[in-house]
């Protein structure tokens, strides 16, 4: 959005550090996600919806969330439970599944709990490093049976 690196800057600038939440459903995130390196650099830490990993934003926020994910831009995950009737705590249960059989468990325990804990206790977040390009992602369970079955073995 116009006018965020400036906000940005001025709220870092007086000792308040921005948490922008769900950048993946954002249009202009989707269209050009590198646009976050530069909100990060200033200082702006991304909170992801866990509803995003595990598809229930539909298609486009799935792949948006993945390649976030694998670019390192993202520091936390929540749910977007503003109620428990539409939406629920249970998303986060499913997306951090995902997010340990597909990043590992370190970068699950650092996005789930880790960096919320730091957040609550007004410390510096952990950043995750990108995935190198060439080191495939881990695949969940219902992929690795898929290709099981496919391959005769």
């Amino acid at each position: 959005p116009p006018g965020l690196p400036e906000a940005i800057f001025q709220l870092v600038r007086r000792k308040i550090i921005p948490i922008l939440a769900h950048p993946e459903r954002n249009h202009e995130v989707q269209r050009k996600p590198q646009v976050l390196a530069e909100w990060i650099r200033l200082g702006c830490m991304m909170q992801m919806d866990a509803g995003s990993i595990t598809g229930e934003f539909g298609r486009k926020c799935l792949r948006v969330s993945a390649q976030l994910l694998r670019l390192g831009y993202i520091h936390l995950v929540a749910s977007d439970a503003h109620d428990c009737v539409q939406r629920n705590f249970y998303s986060l249960v499913r997306a951090r599944r995902e997010v340990e059989n597909n990043y590992g468990p370190e970068w699950a325990r650092r996005l789930f709990i880790d960096n919320p804990q730091q957040t609550l206790a007004g410390e510096l977040l952990i950043q995750l490093p990108p995935l190198a390009p060439d080191k495939p992602l881990r695949t969940n369970l219902i992929q690795r049976i898929s290709a099981k079955l496919k391959s005769g073995g």
